[in-house]
């Protein structure tokens, strides 16, 4: 729980699967996305951050991983516009930022993709990627 000028920010993040990947773009790619997840909640009085992980179902060499906020939303055109720099989401963003396509960028060059879901409750935004799991190791016998 953080205060950001006049309003509080409640962050929960869930224990997470382990990913290989780049630590740095991989911290970045976060950073981008909490950043994203802190302006579509700028109305709120206080804004809620959930991250969650699991292995993915459908690839057991894959996680998947969510951002879901008590934002504005994003409308279905605006989860493509999010991609592109400096692209506006809807009404009422000013534009700047680097949006999602750094995200975007980072997770591909792991071998993983971003999509915006509709969230499950019906407020705010969700968005997923996927990356690759930190790979088990065995211990020599």
């Amino acid at each position: 729980q953080q205060t950001c000028s006049d309003r509080q920010v409640d962050l929960h993040v869930e224990e997470l699967p382990l990913a290989r990947g780049d630590a740095d773009l991989l911290r970045q790619a976060v950073d981008a996305l909490l950043s994203n997840a802190l302006a579509r909640t700028q109305d709120r009085t206080v804004a809620e951050i959930r991250v969650s992980g699991a292995p993915d179902p459908s690839d057991a060499a894959m996680a998947c991983y969510r951002v879901h906020d008590n934002g504005a939303g994003l409308p279905p055109q605006a989860a493509k516009a999010l991609a592109r720099p400096r692209q506006r989401a809807h009404a009422g963003d000013d534009g700047h930022g680097p949006g999602l396509a750094p995200v975007r960028a980072v997770v591909a060059r792991h071998g993983g993709s971003v999509r915006a879901l509709p969230p499950g409750d019906g407020v705010g935004a969700v968005l997923e990627f996927t990356l690759p799991l930190a790979r088990q190791e065995t211990p020599c016998r």
